[in-house]
């Protein structure tokens, strides 16, 4: 039973509107019911939107990057599903530009779901959200990284975009909010995708946020489940998967096996302390329904959270993470061979290769980097 003066806040991962949900949306509401009832039953619930909202209109920052969009009226599934407040700091917030990033927390305002870590400058982006319940009062604030790795953009004094991870403005934004309410709550976009575990700078920096005032972090963008620890009496989520993630078939973005798993994490928040209440493991079928786990498979998958976690406390944990990118990029690009040239044929392989555009060059390149070095930022 819940205790006067505290509350139950949800968090959820990545969630992304249109693509294959467009024609499953009746099956998403009729066959997510356990898990949307679950949402229901808490006081607040937050999440990522991993997306604009505008159609195909308006001019994509980068359009040789996947576009992750959907018709405004989607946005009412958040609605649907009981969510309150979702962070915008995000690589896909302008991928049709400022105007899309306008129209999409004008309908979310008047849907009623708040937004935090985008807008139509830099002191918007930073703006803090805070939302009380049954006497609690919980500051939200949302960041995304800059690096490569996600590539989000940062607003200016005089332009739209998102609240860039950058140390002196986070440490500033936390620390104000920190006097003004009982729970400072951040969401950090960060991390290297379909890798288990957060590059060694991220923990440094989560460790710091919670010394300037956080106690709890929400982590997002990898696509993968991340480890969950508590530090110095805060709970730090690295990264809480996909969530609800469509398939975008034409532009051959699909997702499957463990990035089709998430975790929908319920925090116990108080004045006095924030602690974990329950983690339930989550994984979103063909048709976009979100399921629980069977008994032995959520067992399963808590297993491998509890490894992912503990191997965070590791002494040598900067060699563990750059063996863990080392072997990711050398799987890829062994794909890449086998698929654009060995499954082709050389000569059809190579010239398919040679057409590939300049993300895609961009991208090998890094690969072939990190497999030298095997180790970068957030």
């Amino acid at each position: 039973m819940q205790r006067l003066g505290s509350i139950r806040l949800s968090a959820v991962g990545d969630i992304a509107l249109g693509g294959s949900l467009e024609r499953n949306t009746d099956a998403f509401l009729s066959e997510s019911g356990d898990v949307l009832e679950h949402l229901r039953h808490s006081d607040l619930v937050f999440a990522d939107l991993d997306c604009t909202c505008s159609g195909s209109e308006g001019k994509p920052a980068n359009p040789e990057e996947f576009l992750v969009s959907a018709r405004v009226g989607q946005l009412q599934l958040l609605q649907q599903m009981g969510i309150d407040v979702v962070s915008q700091a995000k690589n896909h917030s302008l991928d049709f530009g400022g105007e899309a990033l306008a129209l999409t927390q004008m309908e979310l305002d008047r849907l009623g779901i708040w937004t935090v870590g985008a807008g139509e400058d830099i002191n918007r982006a930073r703006e803090p959200q805070v939302v009380e319940r049954n006497g609690v009062e919980i500051g939200f604030l949302a960041y995304a990284s800059t690096h490569p790795w996600v590539g989000a953009l940062a607003a200016t004094p005089a332009g739209p975009g998102v609240a860039p991870i950058d140390v002196e403005l986070i440490e500033q934004d936390v620390r104000a909010l920190a006097d003004k309410v009982d729970c400072v709550s951040v969401s950090l976009h960060w991390g290297k995708e379909y890798i288990h575990y957060p590059p060694p700078p991220n923990l440094d920096l989560s460790r710091q946020i919670v010394d300037w005032g956080a106690r709890s972090i929400i982590g997002h963008h990898p696509h993968v489940i991340q480890g969950v620890v508590e530090w110095n009496g805060a709970v730090i989520c690295y990264s809480l998967g996909n969530f609800l993630f469509p398939d975008y078939a034409e532009q051959q973005l699909a997702f499957t096996a463990e990035s089709r798993e998430s975790l929908m994490l319920t925090f116990e928040v108080s004045a006095e302390k924030v602690g974990i209440e329950r983690i339930v493991p989550v994984k979103m079928g063909a048709d976009c329904a979100l399921q629980r786990l069977e008994e032995g498979a959520e067992a399963g998958l808590l297993n491998r959270l509890d490894e992912y976690s503990s191997r965070l406390q590791s002494p040598r944990y900067d060699q563990f993470w750059a063996a863990q990118v080392r072997g990711y990029e050398m799987r890829r690009l062994g794909r890449v061979l086998r698929t654009e040239v060995l499954d082709t044929g050389w000569r059809g392989g190579l010239a398919r290769l040679s057409s590939l555009g300049i993300k895609n060059f961009r991208s090998i390149g890094r690969s072939l980097r990190e497999i030298v070095v095997g180790r970068g930022g957030s």
